[in-house]
């Protein structure tokens, strides 16, 4: 296997007095549940469908999931922090996250490891997004894609956006059609990417455990100025914020 292929020894280190997984875990289910509960609370629900009294098309029924806890979750959200963190992450730098669904990287990055940049969602609730056609409005420092491609027609198209459009880096996660069935894990899932096909776009690829089982997930980084920033083994400063 070639060292392009090996998964880099420098996790991202917390900072000093930094708050717990535990505490994570706690933000971000609480977020959920405040995005969510109401709809749970019969103080809360109106006697009939007031919306259903305004006049426009026949609204399509909302389908609500189970989600898995954050702390399930993690490593993804870990994985991508280390690899932004290896290529200089700091606070005066800008994070997108694309597909962000609960904004459960952000939790990550300031939970656990106190940065304190500009954090940028995107997906369907924060406007008319589709990921099929959207194209970032302007450069950022670094965008993430997490657990997003694998539920495109055409991923190759938002990556090569996303590598447009980054200053420093690109960092995404995928399933691993190596290990499990991504069309099957989820009835959202199109297009399964491979290891093989995103080295071949550029990224530098390790194997993780995403959903339970070993090396099921993919996470591929890019750097703009380069993938030595892996190679040369750069074990990164202590992240203490900027101090200011």
């Amino acid at each position: 296997m070639s060292r392009a292929h090996e998964t880099p020894k420098h996790p991202f280190p917390a900072s000093p007095g930094a708050p717990s997984a535990d505490l994570a875990d706690r933000a971000a289910d609480g977020f959920a549940r405040f995005m969510a509960g109401w709809q749970d609370d019969p103080d809360q629900v109106p006697d009939h469908d007031i919306a259903a009294d305004r006049p426009g098309p026949e609204r399509a029924p909302v389908e609500r999931f189970v989600r898995r806890p954050y702390r399930e979750r993690a490593a993804r959200y870990q994985v991508a922090s280390d690899r932004m963190a290896t290529g200089g992450l700091n606070d005066r730098h800008s994070v997108a996250d694309i597909g962000a669904g609960h904004t459960e990287l952000d939790v990550c990055l300031r939970t656990q490891h106190g940065w304190r940049g500009r954090y940028v969602a995107v997906d369907r609730w924060t406007g008319d997004v589709d990921l099929e056609w959207w194209k970032p409005p302007m450069r950022f420092d670094w965008l993430a894609c997490l657990e997003v491609i694998e539920h495109l027609q055409d991923p190759d198209r938002l990556l090569s956006v996303l590598l447009d459009s980054a200053d420093l880096g690109v960092v995404i996660t995928t399933p691993n059609p190596a290990v499990v069935d991504v069309l099957a894990m989820d009835p959202t899932h199109k297009t399964p990417v491979s290891r093989e096909h995103l080295a071949r776009l550029g990224f530098y690829t390790s194997l993780h455990n995403f959903y339970g089982t070993a090396e099921d997930g993919i996470c591929g980084t890019w750097y703009r100025e380069g993938l030595d920033v892996v190679e040369r083994q750069v074990t990164p400063v202590r992240y203490e914020g900027s101090g200011r």
